[in-house]
């Protein structure tokens, strides 16, 4: 029997949801990149189709009534079908239509539906033959490899600008359709601002994108809600204060998910290869789900009198509360299964990172592809509040990147890399570190991250022997030097002895008469005590940026 398999690829999917610095609109855009792939598609979808939905969930008149949240995906055996939506998750989704005639009819009312209400919103959809006499495995393998060619072919958007006097959106700088403003958003004040079509969708989005997450996707922790401006975040008026943009992905990810349907691809097993997909991506959500649910509930717990103190030398967060309703300093802005993007308060990102993949390495013991639990690697950007969001998710993202690089050098598990930026920034991260932690002899390197994080940090690295690449070095340092052990003014006179090479370091530790280098987990080093370095990293620098900005949960 033939059928027609459809792919649908949402593209540029950070670019949208990140390309503005507005917290709201970040909320709306990540809602209408869900959306493309779920609510939009599934009310596209024809009937009978083995999509099962229950309380419509809706933000306004134009806005289809689904809850992807509430998908229910039978066994076509059990429910004749129309159409049968294989998987759908991390932006693309996967249909078997009866009918090439039902597939063209999908592809353009859910095109139709993406320019109406999410302008600027790109997607690939892909259709192409299926005989049930091949195999679904080989069929989707080939048709995701026609989706990335064309990804990667597609020409540079070049939206239509202005054909006479116009005014330019303030966030985008394409062409005002309109104006944004809602006097009771902290974020936004009473002043109209004017914003394209794109921007305005984003905004008409929000109350459903807040609404989803605090219903259906990720309650919060009673009596505690989320967020809706940078300011809810514990931020204290008047202060220096910093937020941390928290990115997570998760590691092999895809080639996990082909191990787990290897073993079906022949003809006769094509059904049992969908159960496998489809298995395979519900537990992934899970996780992410799981471990999201389980950092929540950590941070709720230490929530104390509206405050969440932290060690001597760092300012106490103090939440924020709307409406009598104490507000939990984390959003999350992504939530994808094993891709996650969240914003939470400077103090607390680190730490919130940690938690993270710790649980999400727990609830995937059980993930099938791999032997063992799967594992992420997380960056961690943290910046002034008011420094623009879309740049410091690209500075997140591009940690998470140098993270999974040295992984792939070292060993596999969880890794995290983060950057705290007192101004501004210039240039990538490599350039960063290079100009602010190499020190001029070109050799020595201030920092040692990204290190080794999760449940199975501490392991010896394979390749270089008594190399600081860990977490529980960097935060061993943190407990003694947030300990009161040193004096803050030596704490100071150290990070400076530091920055001028390992003779400075030895020379002021020489100095001290009481006061000594905390001994590391593990080292076997002798030269740590004397001098602070390991071979050319030095390896208490990073707990001494940290020590006056970091909450430990």
């Amino acid at each position: 029997m033939d059928y027609t398999l459809v792919i649908v690829d949402a593209t540029g999917i950070q670019d949208y949801i990140f390309g503005s610095n507005r917290l709201r609109e970040n909320e709306g855009g990540s809602y209408l990149v869900d959306a493309a792939t779920g609510a939009f598609a599934i009310g596209a979808l024809e009937t009978p189709h083995n999509v099962k939905t229950v309380e419509p969930l809706t933000y306004n008149a134009r806005f289809l009534p689904v809850c992807p949240e509430d998908e229910v995906q039978a066994p076509a055996e059990e429910t004749p079908t129309q159409v049968e939506m294989l998987y759908r998750g991390g932006g693309n989704l996967v249909a078997l239509f009866r009918e090439d005639g039902a597939a063209k009819r999908f592809e353009r009312e859910l095109t139709k539906q993406l320019l109406e209400e999410a302008p600027e919103l790109h997607v690939v959809v892909h259709r192409q033959e299926f005989k049930t006499t091949t195999s679904l495995r080989g069929a989707l393998a080939q048709a995701f490899q026609v989706v990335a060619r064309r990804k990667a072919q597609q020409p540079a958007a070049m939206p239509l600008m202005g054909l006479s006097v116009t005014r330019l959106c303030r966030a985008t700088g394409h062409p005002a359709v309109g104006f944004t403003g809602d006097a009771g958003d902290p974020e936004e004040g009473a002043a109209l601002r004017e914003g394209s079509a794109a921007v305005l969708a984003r905004h008409r989005a929000v109350e459903a994108a807040r609404r989803r997450l605090r219903e259906t996707l990720l309650p919060p922790p009673e009596p505690f809600d989320y967020p809706q401006s940078l300011v809810e975040l514990g931020q204290t008026p008047g202060q220096d204060n910093h937020i941390a943009v928290v990115h997570i992905d998760g590691n092999g990810m895809g080639l996990r998910q082909q191990k787990a349907t290897e073993a079906f691809g022949t003809p006769e097993q094509n059904r049992e290869f969908i159960r496998a997909l489809r298995a395979f991506s519900e537990q992934l959500r899970e996780a992410g789900l799981g471990a999201l649910r389980d950092t929540c509930r950590v941070l709720a717990a230490h929530v104390w009198d509206d405050l969440i103190a932290g060690p001597e030398g760092v300012p106490p967060l103090r939440l924020a509360r709307r409406t009598g309703q104490p507000v939990l300093p984390l959003l999350p802005l992504v939530v994808a299964g094993d891709d996650s993007t969240l914003v939470t308060d400077g103090r607390l990102g680190l730490s919130v990172a940690l938690l993270y993949l710790d649980a999400f390495e727990a609830y995937t013991e059980e993930l099938p592809g791999g032997e063992g639990p799967a594992d992420a690697c997380a960056g961690v950007a943290i910046v002034r509040t008011h420094y623009p969001f879309y740049r410091a998710y690209a500075l997140a993202e591009a940690l998470c990147g140098n993270a999974k690089q040295k992984r792939g050098r070292y060993i596999e598990g969880s890794w995290m890399d983060w950057h705290l930026a007192k101004s501004g920034l210039f240039g990538d991260i490599h350039e960063i570190r290079r100009r602010e932690y190499m020190l001029p002899d070109g050799v020595l390197e201030l920092a040692v991250r990204p290190v080794a994080a999760g449940r199975r940090a501490g392991r010896p690295l394979e390749k270089e022997q008594g190399t600081p690449f860990d977490w529980r070095w960097v935060a061993h340092g943190l407990a003694d030097f947030q300990g009161g052990n040193w004096p803050r003014v030596k704490l100071n006179d150290l990070q400076e002895a530091f920055r001028r090479g390992k003779e400075a370091s030895e020379l002021f530790l020489g100095a001290q008469r009481e006061l000594t280098l905390p001994v590391l987990p593990n080292s076997g080093l002798q030269s740590l005590a004397v001098s602070g370095w390991s071979a050319r990293h030095c390896c208490y620098f990073d707990a001494l940026e940290l020590h006056d900005t970091y909450i430990p949960l």
